[in-house]
């Protein structure tokens, strides 16, 4: 990992660390994990189209995915996106055969 992805995810860990007070933040390699009560919010950098760092969003409940965004050009873009998410309800679609999608 670069030192300027570093220097981002800190930037991001920071600004949910202000915003998400009562979430558990975890550092993993390129990615910063708030864990919730009821859902985990991945911010992970991924490789933009030069090279540079581009962040997406990923919101998962009971370890299933249930939502992704992205890609966002900032740590503030992913950040404020993040606490959006963090702040929505979130829940399953069933299909109609009654399993989750």
């Amino acid at each position: 990992m670069s030192t300027e992805t570093e220097r981002a995810t800190g930037v991001v860990a920071d600004a949910l660390a202000g915003r998400l007070t009562e979430a558990t933040l975890r550092h993993e390699e390129r990615a910063v994990v708030a864990v919730l009560s009821d859902r985990r919010i991945r911010v992970e950098s991924i490789p933009g189209p030069e090279g540079d760092d581009r962040w997406q969003v990923a919101v998962s409940v009971d370890d299933e995915t249930v939502t992704k965004h992205g890609p966002f050009a900032s740590p503030t873009a992913v950040a404020d996106r993040a606490a959006t998410l963090a702040a929505e309800s979130v829940g399953y679609t069933v299909c109609c055969d009654g399993h989750r999608s």
